[in-house]
């Protein structure tokens, strides 16, 4: 079993309960001890939370350089001359973009760990064929689904 230790420092990062590698027992705050087991339960918890600040920086990063990369991909189906999957709209290329990033980073974290994410030359060919392939499943123009 493990407790959940309320740090004030995680609030400001979003994160409302960080677990600790303690026991209840081990974190049940007594007159005798309270401050050494406290202050030991702050440090774990604020350990985890750099750990899943990092893992979130890495990932954010990640997702930031791939969807540049898909708005670039996606900017020569909006034009008029365009005969597959044309994209008519704003909100459509916006939604667009947003679905397929997800889509990708969502491949990209099934296959390796937050912290192995790298925006590579194989990821860049691998989501340009990704997002010609997808494309290729609409006549003459794109119809949100």
């Amino acid at each position: 079993l493990y407790c959940y230790c309320t740090v004030t420092a995680a609030w400001s990062f979003g994160a409302r309960h960080l677990p600790c590698s303690l026991r209840p027992s081990a974190c049940y705050v007594s007159a005798a001890c309270s401050v050494v087991r406290a202050s030991f339960c702050l440090f774990s918890s604020l350990s985890l939370l750099v750990g899943y600040l990092q893992k979130r920086q890495v990932k954010e990063s990640f997702r930031a350089d791939l969807s540049k990369l898909i708005v670039q991909i996606l900017n020569p189906y909006r034009k008029p001359d365009c005969k597959r999957g044309r994209i008519e709209n704003n909100d459509d290329f916006k939604h667009l973009a947003r679905k397929l990033t997800f889509i990708v980073v969502e491949k990209e974290l099934q296959r390796k760990s937050c912290n192995q994410l790298e925006y590579s030359p194989s990821v860049r060919a691998k989501t340009q064929d990704f997002v010609h392939s997808y494309m290729k499943r609409f006549a003459d123009k794109y119809i949100r689904s």
